[in-house]
């Protein structure tokens, strides 16, 4: 199990972290909405809060709000959360393991691995492009297997 810093397990610390869970949970809700309505298509703020809640309500909106805004933002919204929410627990397994609270791609090098491995295969097989994306994962595999067994 992980050690919990002292600074955390205050009691004088306990209720800076709760409003700082209250402030991150408002801010992520209000930019979860800013993300909603914003876009390059010329859906005015009022256009896509309707459309929004209209959803919701059974209302009869316009069909080209309805798409973008169901189609297009929400799921970009949902996949930037999944992203954000992968790399923040891929960060923490990857300090936890380590024991490096300072462990990151950066330090570690996973990146160089990464970007090592890119390299190569774009040497040795110029025109697959494919390639490309599953060299970069064995790099970072690889680098991060060489910094753990060191």
């Amino acid at each position: 199990m992980a050690h919990i810093p002292d600074l955390v397990a205050s009691p004088a610390r306990k209720i800076d972290f709760k409003i700082l869970v209250l402030f991150g949970s408002f801010a992520f809700c209000i930019l979860f909405f800013l993300e909603l309505f914003a876009g390059t298509k010329g859906l005015s703020f009022a256009d896509s809060f309707r459309t929004f809640f209209a959803q919701i309500s059974g209302e009869n909106t316009a069909a080209s709000a309805r798409i973008i805004l169901l189609k297009v933002r929400l799921p970009r919204a949902f996949a930037a959360i999944l992203c954000g929410s992968a790399l923040s627990v891929s960060g923490l397994i990857l300090q936890l393991s380590l024991n490096n609270s300072l462990a990151g791609p950066g330090i570690i090098g996973v990146n160089g691995g990464a970007g090592l491995f890119v390299l190569l295969f774009s040497l040795f097989f110029p025109y697959v492009a494919l390639v490309r994306s599953l060299a970069a994962f064995f790099g970072a595999i690889l680098a991060v297997l060489t910094v753990y067994f060191i």
